[in-house]
């Protein structure tokens, strides 16, 4: 699992005492792990746009279709705005916790070059083994997400 350098471990906005840093390091972490387990959870492979939509607890017909509103991530996040979770989710990827996988639309065909295949693919969240070892994991970590989020500002 990646560790934080004191270096990497500043604030944007202001000073924060050893109890807030461990304070943030928790939050941040509890949000990554319900992150990491709503990917675990889902039984089949889902989009980016669909894991926002169960987290925030949307009821689309493709939610109630396949039962993802059963799922105990279901609405665990839902004072989060699909720009933040996008955020979050693209600090994941940075970690190595989550990738992104091409998948094309048409099963048959592997998406080789997504310059030929246009928009024809969609783009699949996957687990890693690094993002299963920190879901598994007591550990707690600053990963920087409330700071591109502003929620630090002081």
């Amino acid at each position: 699992m990646p560790q934080n350098s004191e270096k990497e471990e500043g604030y944007y906005y202001k000073e924060i005492s050893p109890f807030m840093h461990k304070i943030i390091k928790g939050y941040e972490s509890a949000i990554s792990r319900i992150i990491l387990n709503c990917v675990d959870e889902v039984y089949f492979p889902v989009s980016t746009k669909i894991t926002m939509l169960i987290l925030q607890g949307n009821l689309t017909p493709f939610i109630t279709k396949y039962q993802l509103n059963e799922l105990e991530t279901y609405s665990m996040l839902s004072n989060f705005t699909q720009k933040q979770l996008l955020t979050i989710l693209d600090t994941l990827i940075t970690y190595n916790f989550l990738k992104l996988e091409h998948q094309s639309r048409y099963s048959d065909k592997p998406v080789s070059n997504l310059r030929d295949e246009g928009m024809n693919y969609v783009s699949i969240l996957k687990l890693t083994s690094e993002g299963e070892a920190f879901l598994n994991s007591t550990e707690n970590m600053y990963l920087g997400f409330l700071d591109k989020l502003g929620i630090l500002k002081g």
